[in-house]
């Protein structure tokens, strides 16, 4: 319990552009290119996990109140996507998405930005 009940002062994250509708929520090396998007395009905002434990849920479901879209970008299989997905819908935010990139390198833009466009299936 001790980490639990101390969780708002051990969860570190980075927020570019809070008041962006469309969000990219990444961590490690996938946050690079998504933060570079997110330097670059006001439209387009960014929550980087410097803590993916204890997850930084509070802000999580900040930011998903808040958005229209919500893309996760990682470098495996998504082990991070299911518990962003439930907090977001939890928020009332339908639109949750994961890009996933199996190729050892970080995810380029091109390919986030591509993610981000793409219709709601």
């Amino acid at each position: 319990d001790k980490i639990l009940s101390n969780r708002r002062d051990i969860c570190r994250v980075e927020i570019v552009n809070p008041d962006a509708k469309r969000f990219v929520i990444a961590y490690g090396s996938a946050a690079l290119a998504a933060k570079e998007i997110a330097m670059e395009n006001n439209n387009i905002g960014l929550l980087r996990l410097k803590t993916v434990w204890p997850l930084p849920e509070e802000q999580i479901m900040e930011i998903a109140r808040q958005v229209d879209t919500l893309l996760m970008v990682e470098m495996n299989m998504g082990q991070i996507f299911r518990e962003v997905q439930r907090l977001a819908c939890m928020c009332g935010c339908a639109d949750v998405r994961l890009h996933s990139d199996l190729t050892g390198d970080p995810p380029r833009k091109s390919r986030i930005l591509k993610a981000l466009d793409q219709e709601k299936s």
